[in-house]
């Protein structure tokens, strides 16, 4: 299984943050009585690529090593990454389905998932569901 695509999450955080930027920083008064409200969108960017990018890291009996790609297995920022991006590309099109009765139930505890569907769905469910991201193309989605 590939690792998680961090820099599509990091545009999507950016992307909702600054959708209302005011929701997620408060005014901040600058010299010269100026007010900053919000941090500019590419510094903001920046900041959240180093620190996804940069200070991703683990440790082995052997010592410590930087994340190359992805984000480190087991570590608080992977858990919370794997959930912004799964709820990005799952949740349209389970929303869907459930509205058009074709799925009676969804839900997904981190990165397991629970479907209950009509039997006749089955099959196009999970070819649907394995389309969802390219990249991944031998998810795990199975009866």
């Amino acid at each position: 299984m590939p690792g998680l695509p961090v820099k599509e999450i990091s545009n999507l955080i950016a992307k909702k943050v600054f959708e209302n930027p005011t929701v997620y920083f408060d005014a901040e008064e600058l010299e010269g009585g100026h007010i900053a409200e919000f941090p500019d969108r590419e510094a903001f960017k920046n900041m959240l690529d180093n620190v996804l990018f940069k200070l991703t890291s683990f440790s082995t009996t052997a010592g410590y090593y930087r994340q190359r790609d992805g984000s480190s297995m087991g570590s608080k920022l992977s858990s919370l990454l794997a959930h912004i991006f799964t709820n990005e590309i799952e949740c349209p099109m389970f929303n869907k389905l459930m509205c058009d009765g074709r799925v009676l139930y969804y839900g997904r505890f981190v990165d397991d998932s629970i479907i209950i569907s009509r039997k006749e769905e089955t099959e196009n469910i999970f070819s649907m569901a394995n389309k969802l991201y390219i990249k991944i193309l031998n998810s795990q989605w199975r009866q």
